[in-house]
Order: C-alpha cells, then sequence, then structure tokens
C-alpha cells in the first residue's frame, strides 16, 4: 500500500514539473471594469498585431480555437481584413457591427528582451573531481531566450470601451507556436476567472 501511495506521489511530481516546463507564461498584471455588466462574451473579434503576417495568423487562430473550445464564438481579423488593408476605426467598427460581435480582443507585443535563464542542480560532488566535476555541479541547465511581454485588452464592442487588460511575459526559447500556445491558455483561464467567459 505505501508503495503504491509513493507512485502516486512520484507522478503528481513528474506531472508538476512537465506542466510547468511546459507553461513559460506568467501574468504581470490584470485589470477588469467592476462597472462591466454585460454578462459572458458570446462573440469576440480577435486582432493580433504583429508585423510577421504568419505570427499573427497563429495567435489569432489559437484564441479562436481555445474560446470555441469554451463555447465562446470567436473571429480572427486576419480572415475578414487583407494584409495590406489599413485598418482604421471606421473599417474595424463597420465589421465589428456587419458580424455582431459584442467584445474586441486586441492582443500587442509590447516588449521583447533577451534574456538568459540558469539553473542548477547540486550534486555534492567530492573535491578534486577536475572540471567536469565542477561542470555536473553548477550547470546542468543553461538556456538563453527572449521574454516578450504582450499586453492583451477586451473592448465592450457596443460601447467601445475597455472592460479587461492584462501584461504578461512569456519566455520565448522554441518556435513563435509553442510561445503562443503557452500564452493563449493564461488569458483563456484569467478570463474564465474575471466571469466574462461562462
Amino acid at each position: 500500500m505505501q508503495k503504491k501511495g509513493f507512485f502516486i506521489r512520484f507522478f503528481v511530481i513528474i506531472a508538476l514539473v512537465i506542466i510547468t516546463a511546459c507553461a513559460p507564461t506568467t501574468l504581470k498584471s490584470v485589470w477588469r471594469d467592476d462597472a462591466y455588466h454585460g454578462g459572458h462574451l458570446k462573440k469576440v473579434l480577435i486582432i493580433g498585431v504583429d508585423r510577421n503576417f504568419t505570427v499573427k495568423a497563429l495567435l489569432e487562430d489559437e484564441f479562436v480555437e481555445q474560446l470555441k473550445a469554451g463555447g465562446t464564438e470567436a473571429v480572427p481579423s486576419y480572415r475578414i481584413f487583407s494584409e495590406e488593408e489599413n485598418l482604421d476605426k471606421r473599417v474595424i467598427a463597420s465589421k465589428v457591427k456587419e458580424l455582431q460581435v459584442d467584445a474586441v480582443l486586441i492582443a500587442t507585443l509590447k516588449d521583447v528582451a533577451d534574456t538568459g535563464i540558469y539553473e542548477t542542480y547540486p550534486t555534492f560532488i567530492q573535491e578534486g573531481g577536475g572540471y567536469y566535476g565542477y561542470y555536473l555541479q553548477c550547470c546542468q541547465i543553461v538556456s538563453l531566450g527572449r521574454n516578450v511581454v504582450i499586453e492583451t485588452k477586451i473592448f465592450d464592442a457596443k460601447h467601445d470601451r475597455l472592460i479587461w487588460s492584462a501584461v504578461t511575459e512569456t519566455i520565448f526559447e522554441g518556435s513563435a507556436e509553442e510561445a503562443i500556445r503557452s500564452f493563449v491558455p493564461v488569458i483563456i483561464t484569467e478570463l474564465h476567472g474575471s466571469t466574462l467567459l461562462q
């Protein structure tokens, strides 16, 4: 019976390590308009602001997929606006009315900074182990990445009023797709917590 309990705890710890390793996005700040009483968002226009069209499309599609999985309809802006189109307020307002969306979500890249991540796991080896022993003791994980700061804002489409915003930091070490798949669930979870999603 004790072995069974040990294995359960072991697998829970391993699962937590895996989840943490795959979730390099942290929430830095969140704001919600307490005066907003419009209920759950039903249809959202997603606008990712990025000069790279592929990244913009990946970001918008990930939001659409995860929102739809939770029962909220979403429309990616890249499918309704051409890449060359100048998105002034009149153009967006016209589409908002046509599509009958109740909210507009805009995710904007605010900052990118190089960052170093250094994690050590001392192994208590004996002195005289030479350079390799020192390497094993001090430098088990050394990785470089970029700290990507994204600001996400949600506007009530009917009144063109900001109702929710958040700032996140994502450690970008692999592909843009991996970073997006880390970032979007953090926002979705927080929106559920803020009662904007059902």
